[in-house]
């Protein structure tokens, strides 16, 4: 089988690619670091959220009168923190790779992470008071976090969409 066709477009996927994309990374075991902060930032935070996410999974099961009550935590715990946070991690590293350019703002990255991160734990938090029949406020606060994760992911599109143009 004839590999020539990708040989244009493999390296820069690959270690070495990276590697000489990155020439300025801060060297690590005497190699270089090919992937930026603010995408470990995701990477890190999406793995926090599943330890959680799974961690209040097995409290249902334990404790299911608590199912009910922290559904919604669960769920965002899991679908906004474990699965968007790695997608954006990701999408962060390889998507300015396919196009062979720099990320369009590493700053408008690190406000997403900020802008998503406080809105999730934000949402949990309010939602969780609601639902244990506290204050009607925590419903107002849920949705003023949820707009910081709009606008979150408002950032990330924003910030994507100008990066592959």
């Amino acid at each position: 089988m004839d590999f020539a066709y990708y040989n244009d477009f493999l390296p820069s996927l690959s270690y070495e690619g990276s590697r000489s994309q990155h020439q300025g990374a801060s060297l690590r075991n005497g190699r270089s670091r090919a992937v930026e902060s603010h995408t470990l930032r995701f990477i890190k935070a999406s793995l926090v959220y599943l330890a959680i996410g799974c961690t209040l999974g097995v409290l249902f099961i334990l404790q299911p009168v608590y199912a009910i009550q922290w559904r919604m935590l669960h769920t965002h715990f899991n679908l906004l923190g474990w699965v968007s946070m790695m997608i954006f991690g990701v999408a962060y590293h390889i998507l300015p790779r396919f196009r062979g350019r720099p990320l369009y703002s590493k700053n408008l990255a690190i406000l997403h992470f900020w802008l998503a991160n406080v809105g999730l734990v934000g949402m949990a938090i309010c939602w969780s008071v609601v639902s244990s029949g506290g204050a009607v406020i925590y419903r107002s606060l849920a949705a003023l976090f949820s707009l910081l994760v709009v606008a979150a992911i408002l950032v990330f599109v924003w910030n994507l969409w100008a990066t592959v143009r």
